[in-house]
């Protein structure tokens, strides 16, 4: 939960944990020093958060010990006690990311596979007309066999 100008106000024990720090570390700290948007890219999606009352953005978190992860920030307006707050759900996507990659990695290994098995093909079939025909030369009387 974040003031209007960003303010960290509240987190739960998911964030602590994701971002590896103590509660206190987060609260009254920018949100935007959580993730890899920059202040012209928070103020325009701030803007969009307050248009259409909520927005989901890509992005990536930091973490104090200086690692990056990759994280989807839906942001709603809410109101609580008579004042609107917006609030942040963040989402690690390091296992979706981690796999997709692997899907991608067996498509392209299939591919491979593919293009590999039809290259044996187009290779086994002249070649087995030329054992063929040489098998059918080794058994005419007429060549020498040397």
């Amino acid at each position: 939960m974040t003031a209007l100008d960003g303010t960290v106000l509240d987190t739960n024990e998911a964030a602590v944990r994701l971002y590896r720090v103590n509660r206190g570390a987060v609260l009254g700290r920018y949100f935007g020093q959580f993730i890899s948007a920059d202040e012209r890219e928070m103020a325009r999606r701030r803007q969009i958060v307050w248009a259409q009352g909520r927005g989901t953005f890509g992005d990536h978190g930091h973490r104090p010990d200086g690692s990056e992860f990759p994280v989807e920030v839906e942001v709603r307006v809410v109101e609580l006690g008579g004042q609107r707050r917006f609030l942040s759900l963040v989402r690690d996507l390091s296992d979706q990311e981690r796999l997709t990659s692997e899907l991608l990695q067996a498509q392209k290994m299939e591919a491979i596979g593919q293009l590999v098995s039809g290259v044996a093909h187009e290779l086994n079939n002249p070649l087995a007309a030329i054992i063929a025909f040489s098998q059918l030369m080794r058994g005419d009387p007429r060549l020498p066999t040397t």
